[in-house]
């Protein structure tokens, strides 16, 4: 079951959304009204489908699906609006399209089926990671490495640092097997990313450089060399091109 959120400030045009909606999806999706107030941060759950009004009241749809963007990859964005001169500023956040109120009728199965078809075909894993106010979605594609500091866990990505309590190998077992590993004691590394590996550190994609242990190099290379289909054990230093195709 697909799981849609609606964010609008008119309750005419909240009623009539919500209401194609329930015609076209039936029993496939489970549809929750949210407050004009909505902010994803706070949400109880990881919407599949936001449909947001560009202009909330005081409140901007565009801000709210950066933030939407941010933690929740897989969600698909649909903007619904009156007023189409809007329509440029909605690049500054990802979305699948823009609706116009006045053709929703005829707009809306269109824009259903294109977001039923990307949520199908996204089978990137994903880490969820329990926040106070609920749950970060992370590509696991994304994630840079994970550091463990003072009974902290620090999940660094492309896009931010997520912390968490949870332990490093309670987190590698919900990440993707073979595509992650400890290059320290203290350092969980997705192997994707690495660019660099000498005896004493990694070099990660963007210029990180981790420490290497001394206990941890032998399996780490192993890992490597077989993340990338390669055998390292006779290379002094494993060095990776920026560009290489690593996914």
């Amino acid at each position: 079951m697909y799981e849609i959120a609606v964010v609008e400030d008119d309750a005419v045009d909240c009623e009539r959304l919500v209401g194609l909606l329930r015609q076209q999806c039936g029993a496939a999706a489970h549809i929750t009204v949210a407050d004009p107030g909505f902010e994803p941060e706070t949400c109880p759950f990881t919407p599949d489908i936001l449909f947001l009004d560009v202009l909330l009241g005081t409140q901007s749809g565009i801000r709210l699906a950066e933030v939407a963007n941010r933690l929740w990859p897989r969600c698909q964005v649909i903007f619904v609006t009156g007023r189409l001169e809007y329509a440029p500023d909605l690049y500054q956040a990802r979305h699948l399209c823009l609706l116009s109120k006045a053709r929703l009728e005829e707009l809306l199965p269109g824009a259903l089926q294109r977001a039923f078809t990307a949520l199908d075909a996204d089978d990137t894993p994903l880490l969820a990671v329990a926040q106070k106010n609920g749950e970060v979605i992370i590509p696991q594609k994304d994630i840079l490495y994970v550091e463990r500091r003072l009974r902290i866990s620090y999940i660094h990505s492309t896009l931010r640092t997520v912390t968490t309590g949870r332990r490093l190998d309670e987190l590698a077992g919900d990440l993707q097997p073979g595509r992650f590993a400890l290059c320290h004691n203290s350092f969980l590394v997705n192997l994707a990313q690495v660019r660099r590996l000498q005896r004493n550190q990694v070099l990660l994609t963007g210029g990180v450089v981790l420490p290497v242990s001394r206990s941890q190099f032998g399996p780490f290379r192993e890992a490597l060399g077989r993340h990338i289909g390669i055998d390292l054990a006779h290379h002094s230093a494993a060095m990776l091109a920026p560009d290489d195709p690593l996914n």
